[in-house]
């Protein structure tokens, strides 16, 4: 059975039902989309058979993190289908791409109503309770009223983590978790971060790296 198109308890379920976490990858998945069509189209008018391959590849770890099993096998399809012949791209393969683009698109469309629907206060803002937007101006705002600077995650330290996975190296792993752990300002990174660790010491570096995709993505 191919499963519902968005499944957030399929989602939710990849990462032990921490709401936080799952809103998080949401939220990752939804911004780091924003330009995908101009992205692909870009790629296809290059003729880069090499990163459209990269993309349906990050694709299916995204979309199975955000609760689409129906996208993640269609971006597995049509990884495959890249993979299998060089040269220009073919009409099919272009047709493929537009739908997959589109089935993206409209899953970022469900993430957006479901973070507006269900974001928790742990995630920083949450809709339904937001006050109500007024006429009134402004008066002077003093730069303590200022909200604090979002904190910045290391990406190199991400990547570095996300490739000692994914050459099965643990002691590399651990140390690079620890430096994560012990700088990260971030609740739902030090969150993921646990999971991995636990996931680390289960030896399933595949579902850690799964978990770390969609930050990187």
């Amino acid at each position: 059975m191919a499963g519902a198109f968005f499944d957030p308890a399929a989602g939710l379920a990849l990462v032990m039902d921490n709401q936080a976490i799952f809103e998080t990858l949401l939220r990752s998945f939804v911004d780091h989309h924003q330009n995908l069509e101009e992205r692909i189209d870009r790629l296809i008018g290059q003729n880069d058979r090499s990163e459209l391959v990269r993309f349906c590849h990050t694709a299916k770890s995204t979309t199975a993190h955000v609760g689409s099993m129906v996208v993640q096998q269609q971006a597995k399809a049509v990884e495959l289908q890249l993979k299998s012949s060089p040269g220009f791209l073919t009409d099919v393969e272009k047709e493929d791409l537009a739908s997959l683009v589109q089935n993206m698109r409209r899953l970022m469309d469900l993430a957006e109503a479901y973070l507006a629907a269900y974001q928790s206060p742990a995630f920083g803002r949450t809709v339904a309770n937001a006050p109500a937007v007024t006429d009134q101006q402004p008066g002077p705002t003093s730069t303590d009223d200022l909200a604090p600077a979002q904190p910045v995650r290391d990406r190199a330290v991400w990547l570095q983590l996300r490739h000692s996975l994914d050459v099965h190296d643990p002691k590399n792993s651990r140390r690079l978790l620890d430096q994560l752990l012990a700088q990260t300002e971030l609740e739902t990174d030090r969150q993921i971060l646990i999971q991995v660790q636990t996931l680390l010491g289960q030896y399933q570096y595949g579902k850690a790296c799964q978990l770390i995709d969609p930050i990187l993505a």
